[in-house]
């Protein structure tokens, strides 16, 4: 076994923490590992859990003076080792509420030494058919669904902790944007905008005590881990009604049904509606800032505005009963995802 890194963030553990670490070491050649443990601000009450295990061997504990999230403690785990242990090949990060077992841990970082040419990042995927939570296989289906949409992303598992990452990359993560819980959904879109290689592997599925011991809110988490994808919601709706209303507007005063009257009313709204859009992506919802964005989005602009007439042309010649402001609104809400990957994968792209 290579000389690797076993990362474990931990927030008020109790005896899974002392149990995994057991395991742990009862199962591995410790000299070929180091095992990192980030005392996520845990508090007093909690410091004689993790003084019983600091004098293990090859273990270090890293201490946060308050919580401030599991992405917080892997960003300062991956700083750690890339300060401290430039030979270290990867690490594997594991949670410490018993979730994983330390065979699954060993097939993740089997598959990554096959692997190891491609610097690849390897997530140990649960199945979640069975008894499993309701909250935990609702969340893993809609979140798996919602990066497959906006990112192109298809992973069974996107909220696994299990996973290995390569050392090469541990300073561009301490760059990743989010704290908490987001961060883990943020790595996989960093490795999709790099085109990192990314490999699941099969692992059990476990869940003690229907899972409420952890520390993800459901309200909270999920608003973080969607934040990016609201954002552009929040942007389009608002674009769509500003391009709706004058849309509607426009038909009325120039009382027309052609198609030259449709692809004046529509020209002028999406100009009004593209300008307020462009800002509001540029500086909120991707934070990207090039001058040719602007010449890329204008472009994907005129090609929408051609797009969306000529739907709503024929859409009104096949349905001549039928409101033509309802018809651009049915046209224009099935434009919505083509929009948000081009804009995330071309326009704002760096």
């Amino acid at each position: 076994m290579e000389n690797f890194a076993i990362i474990i963030p931990s927030f008020e553990p109790d005896g899974k923490l002392l149990q995994l670490v057991n395991d742990i070491h009862k199962d591995l050649e410790l000299s070929n590992f180091l095992l990192l443990i980030v005392n996520d601000g845990s508090g007093e009450e909690y410091q004689q859990v993790f003084n019983s295990i600091e004098k293990n061997v090859n273990l270090i504990i890293l201490n946060h003076s308050k919580n401030k999230g599991k992405g917080a403690a892997l960003k300062t785990a991956f700083k750690y080792l890339s300060n401290n242990f430039p030979n270290i090949i990867g690490a594997v990060t594991i949670d410490s509420d018993g979730q994983h077992t330390v065979k699954d841990m060993l097939s993740c970082v089997t598959k990554f030494l096959e692997k190891i040419a491609e610097f690849p990042i390897i997530l140990g995927s649960r199945n979640f058919n069975g008894s499993v939570p309701f909250r935990s296989k609702f969340g893993n289906i809609f979140t798996r669904n919602i990066l497959s949409v906006t990112s192109g992303l298809n992973i069974s598992d996107t909220q696994t902790g299990l996973r290995v990452v390569p050392s090469k990359y541990f300073y561009e993560f301490e760059k990743i944007e989010g704290e908490r819980f987001e961060f883990e959904m943020n790595m996989l879109l960093f490795a999709k905008e790099e085109a990192i290689p990314i490999y699941e592997v099969p692992i059990s599925t476990i869940y003690i005590e229907k899972n409420e011991t952890s520390h993800f809110d459901p309200i909270k988490d999920s608003i973080r881990i969607y934040f990016v994808f609201l954002k552009f919601i929040f942007a389009s709706l608002t674009s769509f009604f500003i391009d709706i209303i004058c849309f509607s507007f426009l038909i009325f005063i120039l009382n027309g049904k052609q198609f030259d009257t449709i692809l004046l009313s529509s020209g002028i709204a999406r100009l009004l509606s593209s300008i307020y859009n462009y800002f509001i992506n540029q500086k909120i919802v991707f934070k990207k800032s090039k001058q040719t964005n602007l010449l890329k989005y204008f472009i994907l602009v005129v090609l929408q505005i051609i797009v969306s007439s000529v739907l709503v042309s024929i859409a009104t010649n096949l349905f001549s009963q039928t409101n033509i402001t309802l018809l651009k609104i049915i046209v224009d809400s099935a434009l919505f995802f083509i929009s948000y990957k081009i804009q995330k994968h071309f326009v704002f792209k760096e």
